[in-house]
């Protein structure tokens, strides 16, 4: 059993419907404090298999919007988050690699832009 599964049970409740949360938020729903790392990365909130991100990944969502600065995130629906935009698709390389540098340059990865050359 894990730690995050009152975050499962939560988002699972919602019937499909989009939540966006303030980090304490979430904090409330699982009982906890989340570590530091979910305050200063984004890549915490990938959706891509560790324990933490298997809590939404097992309720049918996805995560598709990350504002640290605001601390908020935003749980959708894993079919309407497809739907809505793939660029958002947190497992692909290039938007990690966007992710880490927001991180190090402290900017959103709405603002990167990486071009292919070939």
């Amino acid at each position: 059993m894990s730690k995050y599964n009152p975050l499962t049970a939560y988002l699972r409740g919602l019937n499909g419907k989009p939540w966006r949360a303030s980090l304490t938020d979430v904090e409330n729903v699982l009982g906890f404090k989340l570590p530091a790392s979910a305050r200063n990365w984004y890549a915490w909130w990938a959706n891509r298999p560790q324990a933490h991100a298997n809590a939404w990944i097992g309720a049918g969502f996805r995560v598709v919007n990350v504002d640290l600065d605001a601390h908020e995130v935003t749980f959708t629906p894993a079919t309407a988050a497809q739907a809505e935009d793939e660029s958002l698709d947190t497992t692909s390389p290039i938007t990690e690699a966007k992710m880490y540098l927001s991180q190090t340059f402290s900017i959103t990865p709405e603002q990167i832009e990486i071009v292919i050359r070939g």
